[in-house]
């Protein structure tokens, strides 16, 4: 289900910021709710897929750990990015914030490639803490 969250952002993102971009106000209400879905596709089950790709002994420190560390990379420097293209190409600007969700989106697949189903697998510490550091720099 991420995946497919995924890329429906992947095709709709740049797309969909054009309509911001446009300002009409039925369009922009039309961009958000269709991106809000796609989103919410994502991040429906990120929570059970990131606890189970640790073990259970360092389930609760290990997914915790690693969403608080991503999100002030990813949630941190989005916004910090969009504004600074905001200020650069002013009112056109929704474009090269679409490109941006777009990098990030595949960033966000690269990393799920290399995970596999975790059912009746053993986990090694080292594993964890790849996951953790690949988590961190997505």
């Amino acid at each position: 289900m991420i995946l497919i969250g995924q890329l429906a952002v992947l095709l709709l993102s740049v797309p969909m910021f054009y309509l911001i971009q446009i300002g009409s106000p039925p369009l922009t209400r039309l961009a958000i709710i269709v991106l809000t879905a796609t989103e919410g596709l994502g991040f429906s089950s990120f929570s059970s897929f990131l606890s189970e790709q640790f073990d259970t002994k360092y389930r609760f420190s290990g997914s915790g750990l690693s969403y608080q560390l991503a999100t002030p990379v990813a949630g941190g420097l989005g916004p910090i990015i969009a504004s600074s293209l905001l200020v650069v190409y002013g009112l056109s600007s929704g474009i090269y914030v679409g490109v941006e969700v777009l990098i990030y989106t595949l960033i966000g697949i690269l990393c799920l490639i290399p995970t596999v189903e975790t059912k009746g697998r053993e986990f090694w510490v080292i594993k964890s803490l790849c996951f953790l550091l690949i988590t961190f720099l997505t």
